[in-house]
């Protein structure tokens, strides 16, 4: 699994514009169950498309050969909730910007905090190398200030190389909750008919409800796992999955206060940042769990070869 990411390139200091908006007494208690106190937004120049065309292009500077690389890959996955066109997706201007063959088979996926981990579950049934892109600017949702989510959400992208022939699946599995699509949802033609919306309150309650028992009923079944990459929703949620969890793992990587919650890209994000300090090594298991937008959850647990 080889990472290469980049964020929006305009810098956003939430902690100063909770104060100035609210008060430094309502700012500290917003800034508690978020976290990050910075963010990184998209540029007017920047979009979904530009944002994971570079994460691309920093990806095959990072594998070092690119006709190997291109050579390999037989899927291209992108996945975002805002492709530049309402259709098609982003896929085939990836594929044509970054010249890859023609033959590569491309799936775009609409899905936010589980859609890297429904690419990683979907490649294995063809067990082949894919490229995964994943690619999010939910700035570009609303219009002014609003914080449920203008304090919470990076733009970014990430590009992963996954070939399944490294890795043993041991699990793979997803659920959603009936009726909960407008808990986490943004208008067509947004934010010019309507703005993005989360309740918060909703959303922890999915994870308390239906993500942490179904997590630990998985786990069930298996000893320690060494690490577990859980999509950093926001602070208080990361808090609490880890007092939950947090005997089933030796490790629980986070970095919600430093990148914020950048949606589908959170996961490859988190997992690079973790690997550049300390690689995966043969034999470890990984369980990888995004949850969000639907209100849906989608899990995996991986073994290196």
């Amino acid at each position: 699994m080889i990472i290469s990411q980049v964020f929006g390139s305009k810098k956003y200091n939430i902690s100063e514009v909770l104060i100035e908006e609210y008060g430094e007494s309502i700012a500290s208690n917003v800034l508690k169950k978020t976290g990050p106190k910075n963010l990184s937004l998209a540029s007017d120049d920047e979009d979904t498309l530009t944002l994971g065309v570079e994460a691309c292009k920093r990806l095959l500077d990072k594998h070092g050969d690119e006709n190997l690389f291109f050579s390999t890959i037989r899927n291209l996955f992108s996945v975002t909730e805002s492709p530049i066109l309402l259709f098609p997706g982003n896929g085939t201007k990836i594929a044509s910007e970054i010249k890859m063959s023609q033959d590569v088979s491309i799936f775009d996926i609409n899905a936010g905090c589980t859609g890297f981990v429904d690419a990683i579950r979907l490649s294995f049934g063809m067990s082949e190398p894919s490229l995964i892109v994943c690619s999010e600017t939910y700035s570009k949702h609303w219009i002014k200030f609003n914080r449920a989510v203008s304090s919470l959400f990076s733009d970014a992208a990430a590009a992963t190389f996954f070939d399944p022939n490294e890795w043993n699946l041991l699990h793979s599995s997803g659920k959603y909750q009936q009726d909960t699509s407008l808990i986490i949802s943004s208008p067509i033609g947004s934010p010019l008919n309507g703005e993005m919306r989360m309740a918060g309150k909703d959303v922890a309650n999915f994870v308390i409800s239906t993500v942490i028992p179904a997590l630990k009923k998985i786990l069930e079944e298996y000893s320690m796992i060494n690490r577990g990459y859980f999509h950093q929703g926001s602070l208080f949620v990361v808090e609490l999955l880890n007092s939950k969890l947090k005997d089933h793992f030796y490790s629980i990587p986070s970095n919600i206060i430093e990148r914020g919650n950048s949606v589908s890209s959170t996961l490859p994000i988190l997992i690079n940042d973790d690997m550049q300090i300390n690689p995966i090594k043969s034999g470890e298991k990984i369980l990888i769990a995004g949850f969000g937008v639907g209100l849906s959850f989608s899990v995996c647990i991986l073994e290196k070869k």
